[in-house]
C-alpha cells in the first residue's frame, strides 16, 4: 500500500503494478482493488499483472502466456468462459479446446 501511495504522489500518467494483492491482508484486497479501478476510471492508465483472475475480471484482460491478443477486446467474464483459458489456467478440459 505504501508503494502505491508513493507512486501516486508524483501524479503519474501510467501505473505499473506487479502482483499487488498477495502481499495485502485479505480484508484490504477489495478496497485496494476498488481504488485501482477508480484511478483507472479517472484516466490513469494501469498495467496490472495479477494471477487472481477473479479480482481482475472487471478489467480488460490479456492472458499473456496464451498469445491471443484478440482477447484484449473481450470482457473478463468472456475470457474466463473461454475453453482455452480454462484449460491453460485451470486445467479444465472441454470439447472446444
Amino acid at each position: 500500500m505504501l508503494a502505491i501511495a508513493r507512486a501516486l504522489m508524483s501524479e503519474p500518467n501510467h501505473l505499473l503494478l506487479d502482483e499487488t494483492f498477495p502481499s495485502l491482508a485479505p480484508m484490504l484486497v477489495s478496497g485496494i482493488f476498488k481504488m485501482i479501478q477508480g484511478l483507472n476510471e479517472k484516466g490513469l492508465t494501469i498495467l496490472l499483472v495479477e494471477q487472481n483472475a477473479q479480482k481482475a475480471s472487471p478489467l480488460q484482460i490479456l492472458p499473456m502466456s496464451l498469445k491471443r491478443v484478440e482477447w484484449f477486446r473481450k470482457s473478463g467474464k468472456e475470457i474466463a468462459e473461454d475453453p482455452i483459458v480454462k484449460k491453460a489456467y485451470l486445467g479444465i478440459e472441454s470439447d472446444a479446446c
